[in-house]
Order: C-alpha cells, then sequence, then structure tokens
C-alpha cells in the first residue's frame, strides 16, 4: 500500500507578469527545474511565448508553489488575475531598450491597483548575461523606485537582477518567496 501523501505546510500564490518576451516562460520552468533538480543547463532556453495564461505548481521545502502566469500580451486583462494571490512577480527586459519605459509604466499601473498595493512586489531585471542588457542602474534612474518608495512607505517592493540562462539570482527568488509563504489551508 503506498504512502499517505503528506500536504505541505505553507503555500504561496505567485502571480508572474512582464511585457511580451520578458522572460517570464523562462523563470517559472527555471525555478521549477531548480526546485526538482532538473535545471536546463547550456544552450538556449526553447521555452515558447505563453498565450493567455498558464497555471503551475509544485511543492518545496514544504510548501506549495502556486504560479499562474499571465501572457505580454494581456496587458489590458492583468488586473483580473491579480484577486487572489500572495506576491506578484514582475519582469523586466534589460535587453530590450525599446520596451523599457513600457515595462515601467505598467509596473507603476500595477503598482496603484488597490488589488495590488497590498501585496509583496518582486520586480525582476531580467536577461541580464545579455551582450546588449542595460545595467540596473537605468532602470533605477528611470523608474525612480527610490522616490516612490520614499511617497509610499507602506509598498513593499523588491528588486532583483535576474538570468534564467545562466541562473543568476534564481536562489534568491525562490528564499524571497518562501519568507512571504502563508499556512497552507485545504483550499489551496
Amino acid at each position: 500500500m503506498p504512502a499517505k501523501k503528506t500536504p505541505p505546510e505553507h503555500c504561496v500564490e505567485v502571480v508572474v507578469l512582464g511585457l511580451e518576451g520578458s522572460g517570464k516562460s523562462s523563470l517559472v520552468r527555471q525555478l521549477r527545474g531548480l526546485c526538482q533538480g532538473g535545471l536546463q543547463r547550456g544552450g538556449a532556453i526553447d521555452v515558447p511565448p505563453t498565450v493567455g495564461v498558464e497555471l503551475d505548481n509544485w511543492t518545496w521545502e514544504h510548501t506549495r508553489l502556486k504560479v499562474k502566469e499571465v501572457g505580454g500580451t494581456f496587458v489590458a486583462t492583468w488586473l483580473k488575475y491579480c484577486k487572489s494571490f500572495d506576491v506578484l512577480i514582475y519582469m523586466v527586459d534589460l535587453s530590450n531598450p525599446k520596451q523599457l519605459s513600457a515595462s515601467i509604466i505598467e509596473l507603476f499601473n500595477l503598482l496603484a491597483a488597490p488589488s495590488v498595493a497590498p501585496h509583496p512586489v518582486l520586480v525582476l531585471l531580467s536577461k541580464t548575461d545579455m551582450p546588449v542588457a542595460f545595467p540596473a542602474s537605468t532602470f533605477y534612474h528611470f523608474s525612480q523606485i527610490h522616490q516612490l518608495k520614499q511617497h509610499n512607505p507602506d509598498l513593499s517592493i523588491t528588486l532583483l537582477e535576474v538570468s534564467a540562462f545562466t541562473h543568476h539570482n534564481l536562489d534568491a527568488v525562490l528564499c524571497w518567496l518562501m519568507e512571504r509563504r502563508r499556512p497552507f489551508t485545504h483550499s489551496d
């Protein structure tokens, strides 16, 4: 007789947003791989773009991670998916100069939304390994995140540079998620 599966002790529901091509799908697949011992190494990460919404969940460190990734072409409907979640991950592609200002505008739109404002937000500056990537200081300068935080001290926003390709800071993303987990309930 198989052993009874023990439910996880904790849960964290994550919404992953970002403009098209910002690295959302690659990040989710690599985080899952990191948790399950199957990181994709070397070569390009072959991930088709998300059309619509992709739901994924896995258990790591006694925690159920429930991830809702919304395609970048669905910007107009993002807030619809920000009704029931614990944390928001927002991806910014530092290698795409044409998207940088649009990414900042959409981030500010999200942060101003009543359904998002009370939740912790992790802004991931992605594709830092690309030869044409802006330095993170460019994002800081144009976004003025530090001033936004000064004017809204209740805003919980963290910025982190990542690369799904080189795995840079993927462990830090998991640590950030674990610090924001909550007790698991049967509705999870």
